[in-house]
């Protein structure tokens, strides 16, 4: 085993640091959120909550060896938890999974040349031949934290 992440394993150190993260469509700051490297840069932990302080949850995301693909275990204050797999698709981060319902979840990370990432969360409810955003966000490299 080395003491370096390899290339499979750096896929999604784009979204490392950290970041102020903004709806979208309006530009309102709305949380702040932290991707850092553990394990010799194996894993990514992910820690984010709201502005208000009223939500919160992390994640811990990895490349599977075995499978070939990455991997996200996402859970947060109301209990819900998130499984999604996946990997890197036109310079995009892509990962599709399930959680307590019948949908299915697709979030992408795409990061763009001024630094900041677009993360674009979906769901379907037919097996993926529909898509509906649930959130989409972009991420901002943070210029101060409280």
């Amino acid at each position: 085993m080395t003491d370096q992440a390899s290339e499979p394993d750096r896929g999604f150190d784009f979204w490392v640091g950290t970041w102020d993260v903004h709806l979208r469509e309006t530009d309102e700051l709305i949380g702040h959120n932290e991707i850092t490297k553990l394990h010799d840069g194996h894993v990514l932990a992910e820690s984010y909550s709201t502005v208000s302080g009223r939500f919160s949850g992390s994640s811990l995301n990895g490349f599977d060896h075995e499978h070939r693909r990455w991997h996200q275990c996402w859970m947060d204050c109301t209990g819900l938890v998130l499984d999604l797999y996946g990997g890197v698709v036109d310079g995009s981060m892509v990962m599709i999974g399930g959680g307590p319902s019948e949908n299915m979840e697709r979030i992408s990370w795409t990061p763009s040349s001024d630094g900041n990432v677009r993360q674009h969360w979906e769901q379907s409810s037919d097996d993926g031949a529909t898509w509906e955003t649930v959130f989409d966000g972009l991420y901002k490299p943070s210029r101060h934290r409280d």
